[in-house]
């Protein structure tokens, strides 16, 4: 070709050399441009990475052929490590369509497909509706791709990643979209306690059981519904994996799990496997607290401390107006995930926790007190109303988030009702001093004085706070009007199926 004659000739603002071609056929062409064949760029403006894609065809039309110089994409994600919780995160934008599909109307909702990919990938998620936003959080960063590209290929989304880079302050691992490879988290520095397979534990023989036997006691519920959900799917899972020679028995009622074996070093192997299969989901967090500081597994609970059990509440389950509030607070909560939100059949305001190992004499109390109660409130129920937005903790790294009452003539009432009650349930001997401090009620002759609330959400349970900057700065208006009717005695076991809290006897206010 360079024997022949060429041509300029101009496409746009830049200027080709055309040579002539005997073979007219339609060949797809594609190289860099400092080693054109066909086309030698005359405008010295190419650099060694410009690419040029063209079809060529009749060159004797090649002035009116329209052509594209493109530069090769590389279309990056980031996840991010966050040392203080040992999780990773990515966040991203999907398209309005999409984001309803896949989260719903609100922060706090969860579609099937969203509950399956959480399953299959190991990963959470959580949207936010304002900006069509996911957060992907997991301890594994092979789960955090996993479930974006599951999102991605469900919903047909392009152009795709093709490498993921994950990051402290720095670049720390780039991973390829097809081909992940492991992180290096050797100049990762993190003091956060993380979960230990192999802690001191606890082991004795047990005539019982005619093995060796450890009990995790303050069996956090977390971890206990994690191996029993699913007809026991993870205790079934951890049972192969020993090969049948160690027992997993979870306790509720003692809030215990008991690992048994034949010799003492099954039985620190079947707590490694349960840690093990723990790591990668939220519950692992409500275990650390058992291990650090020195491991509390196998402590025993004090014999005078007195386990709440059941609490007296005015209820209002599943009330539409609470529920919106909710949704639209949640909203502003950049952090929230699903389980820290307190679902609409708990919204209650407590007003005593109790230690009962039988109800009988609370049963009494609160129905002598209700012929008290009803001549107060002269057959007028509760109107109270939610004014305020409540928190414990830090505003950025709050424990718990509630609505707070106005403080009115019903509000009055309301703490005249309170009184009573506990007056009568003191007076039963089912509520101690201790109970009372332990609850932050104060007494004052024949008062009490405490913080009536209803929670949102809380954090209990996980190592996220929640972060409550956008709800306390925005200024937000609550005005949500209530009727109180009845006075509830719950259950604190909740109920699996429903996840509400078990009626035990109720009384009529008006």
């Amino acid at each position: 070709m360079a024997d022949e004659i060429p041509t300029v000739v101009a496409v746009g603002q830049r200027r080709y050399r055309k040579y002539p071609i005997k073979n007219l056929q339609n060949v797809q062409v594609s190289f860099k441009s400092n080693k054109l064949n066909l086309l030698e760029e005359d405008d010295g403006e190419s650099e060694d990475e410009e690419v040029v894609n063209i079809v060529v065809g009749d060159f004797e039309g090649f002035t009116n052929m329209s052509i594209k110089m493109t530069q090769e994409e590389s279309i990056t994600e980031t996840i991010y490590y966050n040392t203080s919780t040992a999780t990773y995160s990515l966040k991203c934008k999907l398209p309005q369509s999409s984001f309803y599909a896949l989260c719903g109307g609100c922060s706090t909702d969860t579609t099937q497909l969203q509950r399956e990919i959480e399953n299959t990938t190991r990963a959470s998620i959580k949207g936010n509706p304002s900006n069509q936003n996911i957060e992907i959080k997991g301890r594994n960063y092979e789960n955090i791709v996993k479930a974006h590209k599951s999102i991605l290929e469900h919903f047909s989304i392009s152009p795709k990643p093709n490498e993921y880079q994950v990051m402290t302050d720095k670049v720390i691992a780039i991973i390829k979209s097809d081909d992940p490879i492991a992180i290096n988290l050797d100049e990762v520095q993190t003091d956060e306690p993380k979960l230990e397979e192999y802690p001191q534990l606890d082991i004795k023989y047990d005539k019982k059981w005619q093995g060796y036997m450890t009990k995790i006691l303050s069996f956090p519920k977390e971890c206990a519904d994690f191996l029993l959900s699913e007809k026991g799917k993870n205790i079934k899972i951890l049972k192969r994996e020993m090969k049948g020679n160690v027992e997993f028995v979870v306790n509720k009622q003692e809030e215990a799990l008991e690992i048994v074996g034949y010799v003492e070093e099954q039985v620190k192997d079947g707590y490694a496997a349960f840690i093990r299969l723990l790591k990668n989901f939220p519950a692992a967090d409500s275990l650390i607290a058992l291990q650090n500081p020195p491991p509390s597994v196998g402590r025993e609970r004090p014999r005078n401390e007195r386990k709440f059990t059941h609490f007296v509440s005015i209820s209002f389950e599943n009330n539409p107006d609470l529920i919106q509030a909710q949704k639209e607070i949640h909203a502003e909560v950049p952090n929230l995930i699903p389980f820290m939100v307190n679902p609409p059949n708990r919204f209650h305001i407590t007003i005593a926790v109790l230690s009962l190992s039988n109800i009988t004499a609370t049963v009494e109390a609160l129905n002598e007190v209700a012929i008290e109660i009803q001549a107060l409130t002269l057959g007028n129920p509760l109107n109270l109303t939610f004014d305020r937005i409540g928190y414990f903790g830090k505003v950025q790294a709050a424990n718990v988030l509630f609505l707070d009452l106005l403080h009115d003539k019903e509000f009055s009432r309301l703490t005249e009702i309170s009184n009573k009650i506990h007056l009568a349930l003191i007076k039963k001997g089912v509520l101690t001093q201790n109970d009372l401090k332990k609850q932050k009620t104060e007494q004052k002759g024949n008062t009490f004085k405490k913080i009536f609330h209803m929670t949102l959400a809380k954090s209990k349970g996980s190592s996220n706070t929640l972060d409550l900057s956008r709800v306390m700065n925005g200024n937000k208006k609550i005005n949500v009007k209530v009727i109180g009717m009845h006075v509830e005695l719950l259950s604190m076991q909740t109920d699996t199926s429903t996840s509400s809290y078990p009626k035990m006897h109720t009384i009529s206010i008006i």
